[in-house]
């Protein structure tokens, strides 16, 4: 290409072999060879040639799904373990998964309230019946009274609420609401005060 005439502009311009050369206005420069082609450069070992790029909104569905998930768990281990799930949970998740968080809370209340509510059904059950259990006078046992039976519905009552409540739980924690249980005493302080929008969605 050095024994062609200069042209007058800069530019690219093609030889007769069909090479490709640049003009600058005094020089002449080669065109890079094209990738994969014979005296081109491979890339560095190890280093991709194009990065995805970060799909934000991916990442943060599949963050929101991980935490529905977690907060159905916290209400189906509250069936099988009591309160101890829903609180190991609710520590678990600490500040930063606060839709688990807020679920841990909202089943400890509800475990704790009804296990409140059935002692105090159960005790007075269980004084009816200790000399049966324990008896001093076998002459002196008698059948159960009639409201030891009345307590025993008032449990098999509280029984069922506490599994229909925990099912509802286990829904809403699906749906990604910030369900509050429907009690009148929550000890347990939760992520979502009383009357308060949601801090995110979890949808």
């Amino acid at each position: 290409m050095s024994d062609a005439p200069p042209p007058e502009e800069p530019g690219w311009y093609a030889d007769a072999r069909g090479a490709w050369w640049y003009w600058d206005g005094s020089t002449w420069t080669a065109a890079p060879p094209a990738p994969g082609a014979p005296g081109a450069v491979p890339d560095a070992p190890g280093v991709p040639a194009a990065y995805a790029p970060y799909d934000h909104q991916a990442a943060l569905e599949a963050a929101r799904r991980g935490e529905r998930t977690m907060a159905m768990l916290v209400w189906v281990i509250s069936l099988v373990a009591g309160f101890i799930g829903p609180l190991i949970l609710y520590l678990v998740a600490g500040r930063e998964k606060r839709f688990v968080r807020h679920h841990g809370a909202e089943a400890l209340n509800l475990a704790i309230v009804m296990t409140v509510l059935q002692l105090v059904v159960f005790a007075p059950m269980m004084f009816a019946i200790w000399e049966d259990i324990f008896p001093v006078d076998e002459s002196t046992s008698a059948p159960p009274p009639g409201w030891f039976w009345i307590g025993f519905v008032v449990l098999m009552a509280l029984a069922i609420v506490n599994l229909v409540l925990t099912i509802v739980g286990i829904l809403r924690a699906n749906s990604g609401a910030w369900w509050r249980v429907p009690i009148g005493f929550h000890p347990v302080r939760g992520v979502l005060p009383r009357d308060e929008e949601p801090p995110y969605p979890v949808v």
